[in-house]
Formats: C-alpha cells, sequence, structure tokens
C-alpha cells in the first residue's frame, strides 16, 4: 500500500453475517470467539510494532444487531501521551498483506501468522456465514482465500525459521501447564494451557462429561492427557484432544521440562539424528 493511498483508520468495524439456518443471526459464542481474537491478534501487533508492552485499549464506538451484526471499535492509550494509531494502522496493515498474498513486515513470524490461520478458518457449527473488518481501503475478508494465503505464510515462515522439518501428526501423551482460559460455549469445549516451557499456549478440546468439574482447574498447575496433535510447522503441541478424566493438579515443582520429553519430535529423526543437548544449549 502505498503511503499516498494510506489513511489513517480512527476506528474499525467487525462484521459477522448470520446464517440463514439461525435465521441471519449470528451465534454468541461465535461472534465472542472471533471478536477475542482479533484483539488479541491486534494486541500482539501492537507489541511487535512496539518491541515493547501493548499500550492500546479499544473503546466500543457503536453496534447494531441487523445482519450482519456489527461492532465499531476505536483505538485508546492506556497510557498518558501515547498516540495509539501509528501502531493500529501497521498492525491492520500487515493483515491486509497476509490476506492479500502479499509479503508483510519482516518482524512477522510463524506464530502470529498462525494466528491468523485460526482467525480466518470458517465455521463448522452454523454459528456465522460471513466475517470481515473495514480496512485502509478495502474490506478485509477473513474467508477461505484469506485461510489459504494465511497458512501457505505461516509454512514458509515456519521452514524459514528452523533449519528442519517438525513432526507432524499425533501421538498419544501428556503435558504440564497452567490452566488460563475456559470455553465451553456451545460446541467449542476448549480450555488452554501455558506450558512453563515451549508453546506460548495449548488449545485443548475436552469431552462434555468433563464440563461441571474442568473449573476446579482454572489458573492451576494440571497434567493433561489424550491425543496430542503436531503441526510442520512448530516442535510444540497444536492442540490436545483430551481423554475423559484426563486432566490432574501437578505439584509446582513437577513443571519444569526437560529436553528428553521432546526426543522424537523431529521429522525423518532417525535418518538425520539431531544432538538435542548441543541445538538446545544443555
Amino acid at each position: 500500500m502505498s503511503k499516498q493511498n494510506h489513511e489513517k483508520l480512527k476506528d474499525f468495524t467487525v462484521y459477522i453475517e448470520g446464517h440463514e439456518g439461525h435465521r441471519g443471526n449470528v451465534l454468541g459464542h461465535a461472534y465472542i470467539s472471533k471478536l477475542s481474537k482479533l484483539l488479541i491478534v491486534l494486541a500482539k501487533l501492537e507489541r511487535l510494532y512496539l518491541d515493547g508492552a501493548k499500550k492500546t485499549d479499544f473503546e466500543i464506538v457503536g453496534a447494531e444487531k441487523y445482519n450482519p451484526t456489527t461492532i465499531t471499535l476505536k483505538p485508546v492509550p492506556r497510557v498518558q501521551l501515547y498516540d495509539p494509531h501509528p501502531a493500529f494502522d501497521w498492525s491492520i496493515e500487515q493483515i491486509e498483506l497476509v490476506g492479500k498474498g502479499n509479503t508483510p513486515d519482516r518482524r512477522l513470524r510463524s506464530p502470529i501468522v498462525r494466528d491468523l490461520v485460526d482467525l480466518s478458518q470458517e465455521s463448522t457449527d452454523n454459528s456465522y456465514k460471513k466475517f470481515w473488518i473495514n480496512g485502509h481501503a478495502d474490506p478485509i475478508h477473513f474467508d477461505e482465500h484469506y485461510y489459504l494465503n494465511a497458512l501457505t505464510l505461516a509454512r514458509k515462515l515456519a521452514r524459514d525459521e528452523t533449519p528442519f522439518e517438525w513432526y507432524a501428526g499425533v501421538s498419544a501423551g501428556e503435558v504440564v501447564g497452567r490452566l488460563e482460559k475456559i470455553d465451553n460455549l456451545d460446541a467449542d469445549h476448549e480450555f488452554m494451557i501455558v506450558p512453563p516451557v515451549g508453546a506460548e499456549k495449548i488449545r485443548c478440546k475436552f469431552p462434555v462429561s468433563m464440563e461441571e468439574n474442568i473449573g476446579a482447574y482454572m489458573f492451576k498447575m494440571v497434567r493433561v492427557t489424550g491425543s496430542i496433535h503436531y503441526t510442520e510447522m512448530s516442535p510444540h503441541p497444536d492442540k490436545i484432544d483430551v481423554v475423559d478424566g484426563g486432566i490432574s493438579l501437578v505439584d509446582e515443582r513437577e513443571k519444569g521440562g526437560k529436553l528428553r520429553d521432546l526426543r522424537g519430535i523431529f521429522k525423518g529423526s532417525t535418518r538425520n539424528p539431531i544432538n538435542l543437548e548441543s541445538l538446545f544449549g544443555g
């Protein structure tokens, strides 16, 4: 985008079109999820732009329930004498570039692009039909086209960031982490854990049978057991399908990660053995 065509955004609007199966209404869990993920992405981009802490909040300045359902947000400073617009405009521009299949700022790494992949995944339960925001010139549609461009870029960045391919697949096992968030709205039934080392967070999908008891583990160190999914973009688990009853509290002294826990995660490791102690400075 040329500087001549770049206009500062004073606010932005999130649009979600409802599905015909729900009379054009958006399901609440879908709207909350999309808005939350979008704000998380904007916060991460701002920290990247500033190379420091987040300094922007977003005020709700408008909302309408038609079809699409809309909410308009305005970036406002959370600290004195800070102008949030340069970082916000840069962030929207990066989101636009990824969606168009163009090259974003070199500071973007694969984890944040994977967030955009997640943000643009389509509904699997007819909770909404379309999802977009206004950009600098044209709307940014988080549709299949955006998803494929973001996924392609995330994979490319992951290859560039690592000298070898990671194992992609599913294995049975367990992971330790702090349970930070529970989302059991309708079809989701997910919680997030934050391991003491490695992945920033791991999504854990739990069965309905655990719904009544899962809240007891909030903000505590837990051991999660189930089917652990890995992708070629990271050495760390992408998500866990938790087995029934597959969560338990752990002693805080157990939470430290060990290098031996990472063995076997490298694709083709039998052909090209890697010395983990050398690789990680152990």
